[in-house]
């Protein structure tokens, strides 16, 4: 079923964090080392709180700002937002460059549907990180992203984060290509119902984070695979 789904397509849009890359955990990881620099106590899992309940409520601002402040209120940080966005960023660039690598097979599946099929990146990653996948993380830059993407949109590039639709939205935009030639491969809740809100099919790539989401992820998708060795094979 899956393979002739992917045989009807002709753009293949692909999620990030998660999707592709081995991220997820690794933001808890950042928080807890920055935390840890304001708070002697025990750090829960800080970002998938607020992937979970914050994000999704935001309405237009800044999702990073409002994770910082969230973090400021949450462990009562006395620094100013300021000298707390230095601190984190040395601490993400290490981690990013360092703890993050490619999910199993990813490489041999572009590997195969490069020349074959349309490829987009949407990701609400910023810029910046994405750079650093790119160029800087020696697993991940051998994605080869700029010969690899036809397009490639990142956080920054949209007003309104996932659920939201916009950023697939702006793929099939700015692409102009008809939904129907078009499907979305996603680890998360909240990147499946973007993906179903813009009208498009979606194929769940399993993450093990996302294993408390999976009743309402099935309702959403009847298409999904543990990892790109299944499709890589066929």
């Amino acid at each position: 079923m899956i393979k002739n789904l992917l045989d009807s397509k002709k753009v293949f849009i692909f999620d990030l964090d998660g999707t592709l890359i081995d991220s997820l955990g690794v933001w808890d990881k950042i928080d807890t080392l920055f935390v840890r620099k304001y708070y002697d106590g025990d750090v829960p899992p800080t970002y998938s709180y607020y992937q979970k309940n914050i994000l999704p409520k935001l309405n237009g601002e800044d999702p990073y700002i409002e994770y910082l402040k969230y973090l400021i209120a949450r462990f009562d940080i006395k620094d100013s937002l300021e000298d707390i966005i230095e601190v984190r960023k040395s601490i993400i660039d290490e981690t990013l460059i360092n703890d993050v690598s490619l999910k199993p097979y990813v490489k041999e599946y572009f590997n195969m549907i490069r020349g074959n099929k349309r490829i987009v990146l949407a990701t609400t990653s910023t810029a910046r990180c994405l750079d650093i996948y790119k160029y800087d993380n020696k697993s991940t830059s051998e994605l080869d992203f700029d010969n690899t993407f036809e397009l490639m949109l990142s956080g920054n590039d949209v007003k309104l984060h996932k659920p939201d639709p916009e950023i697939y939205l702006k793929v099939i935009e700015e692409l102009n290509i008809n939904k129907e030639d078009a499907i979305v491969f996603e680890d998360s809740l909240v990147g499946i119902e973007a993906a179903c809100r813009a009208g498009l099919d979606v194929l769940h790539v399993y993450t093990p984070e996302c294993e408390n989401d999976l009743v309402k992820i099935r309702k959403l998708t009847p298409y999904f695979i543990e990892n790109f060795g299944e499709i890589t094979k066929n």
